[in-house]
């Protein structure tokens, strides 16, 4: 980008809830604008629409500054409820732009997705091979939902709609528990 600003909008995608299912998008982001006469003054913005983009609601900005503006590729998953209702007319967008001095600005997308996780009371927290049983077959499900950024409600134990590291020691609690 240079100069102006280049923006990528997505086809529209189904991310309407059915019973007790939570919709989830989720992408991978690179971004970088700390290069050039006037580095860190420029920002990477996405934003939803439940109504084809009609209307537009801010997932998120990166930058002008920190961590996550000097390029690499980060892996972002949200549930959509926090920001618009969840329809079968989503859009997502992503803006990149040059507004600033001479700032050398890139950015690139990845592997964009709409994912419903089906919730339910049956939910055996920490049986993540789902054999019925929490035990050491469980342990590979969880890192590989670590490593990869995906979900599954018998590993999200503060059910904040995302597994993360918050989650490694309540499955360590449980697993020495059974």
């Amino acid at each position: 980008v240079d100069d102006g600003e280049t923006i990528l909008t997505s086809p529209v995608m189904d991310a309407a809830e059915g019973p007790n299912e939570v919709a989830f998008i989720s992408y991978y982001r690179w971004y970088s604008n700390d290069f050039g006469a006037s580095p860190n003054a420029d920002t990477f913005v996405v934003d939803i629409s439940n109504d084809g983009g009609a209307t537009w609601v801010n997932l998120e900005t990166v930058g002008p500054t920190g961590a996550e503006t000097a390029g690499g590729w980060v892996f972002v998953n949200l549930p959509i409820g926090d920001f618009v209702t969840p329809t079968s007319n989503m859009r997502v967008r992503f803006n990149a732009s040059d507004l600033g001095e001479g700032s050398v600005i890139e950015a690139g997308v990845d592997g964009v997705n709409v994912e419903l996780i089906r919730c339910g009371t049956d939910v055996l927290l920490g049986d993540i091979n789902m054999d019925g049983v929490v035990n050491l077959l469980d342990i590979q499900g969880l890192v590989d939902l670590l490593a990869t950024g995906g979900f599954q409600a018998e590993a999200d134990f503060n059910e904040d709609g995302v597994v993360n590291f918050l989650d490694i020691q309540p499955f360590i609690d449980v697993l020495s528990s059974s």
